[in-house]
């Protein structure tokens, strides 16, 4: 936890680099206006498949919202149920992305030929939606 004292000296720190911390600004923004530019397009895409799911999904956390020890959040909860419906696995739907949810998370990416890394990222969420729609369909 930080003091006072501490908070101040931050303070001095970043009037002491603005230069420096503006150039790199200058250097990144270019990026955060492309990554939100995929986003919306992105989003323009997965609501012509599942209206409304990309809102449900995002989250306003500065952290993972399917990291270890998630608090419930629907998107956590979303992704268990997925998995189970998708793989056949019981897992606990309880909204806390732990080891079980992990490894059903792998095993789906190997079964579907993504990166096994345990991580639903954006290409695991859109698959999985992928997957669902033509469960639905069929």
């Amino acid at each position: 936890m930080f003091g006072f004292g501490d908070i101040i000296s931050i303070g001095f720190r970043i009037i002491a680099h603005k230069e420096e911390i503006m150039k790199e600004w200058n250097n990144i923004a270019p990026m955060i206006k492309q990554a939100t530019e995929t986003y919306q397009s992105v989003k323009a895409l997965v609501d012509k498949i599942a209206p409304g799911v990309v809102d449900q999904l995002v989250v306003s956390k500065p952290t993972d919202p399917l990291a270890q020890g998630d608090d419930g959040s629907f998107s956590a909860v979303w992704l268990q149920q997925s998995l189970n419906d998708l793989l056949g696995t019981k897992l606990e739907v309880d909204g806390d992305i732990g080891e079980e949810s992990r490894k059903a998370i792998r095993q789906f990416q190997k079964q579907e030929g993504l990166p096994e890394d345990g991580w639903a990222g954006a290409g695991t969420c859109a698959r999985i939606l992928q997957r669902l729609e033509q469960k639905k369909a069929a």
